[in-house]
């Protein structure tokens, strides 16, 4: 909901700006050459996440996964519609054409995925990707001491129990 407060708002600024060069852009985004990015926008990431009001969705964790990759998506689309738009509608009609990337563009892109990668790839082979406090569960605790009348050793084990208790035949 604030982000979709934060899309009125712009809009909203753009209109009562008086500017007219705002206004045509922010129209062009909505009902121009790139209305179907700016509607991406809009319903991944204000209608959908409105679904989040139902208690059912809300603990629906297949649900919530798709969420967030539409809400991914409609952030991308939002840093897509913030460069494309503002490449393609200059101020003067002779500038006005489609955007098309150049092969710098794509490498740039490729390159930036892949840094990504490499990274996130190295950090989860130096760094174990499951938490401590799980492994902690499945790990007896180490003792200082052995608690030989409780049956445990120092490593945390449980002893063996006796063949026979004490005092049971006799």
């Amino acid at each position: 909901m604030v982000v979709g407060l934060a899309y009125l708002t712009e809009f909203q600024v753009a209109w009562m700006s008086g500017n007219r060069f705002e206004q045509d852009y922010f129209w062009n985004r909505v009902f121009g050459q790139w209305w179907w990015a700016e509607w991406i926008i809009l319903i991944c990431n204000v209608i959908l996440p409105l679904s989040l009001w139902s208690q059912q969705l809300r603990r629906n964790t297949t649900w919530l996964w798709v969420l967030s990759l539409f809400i991914n998506l409609g952030m991308w689309y939002e840093r897509f519609t913030i460069f494309e738009p503002s490449l393609s509608h200059e101020f003067e009609p002779w500038q006005w054409t489609s955007y098309v990337p150049s092969w710098v563009d794509v490498s740039i892109l490729v390159g930036s995925f892949g840094w990504f990668f490499m990274w996130f790839l190295l950090f989860i082979k130096q760094l174990p990707i499951v938490a401590m406090a799980e492994v902690k569960e499945i790990v007896p605790p180490r003792l200082r001491f052995a608690h030989a009348a409780e049956g445990v050793d120092t490593a945390g084990h449980h002893l063996p129990f006796a063949p026979e208790t004490p005092g049971e035949h006799d």
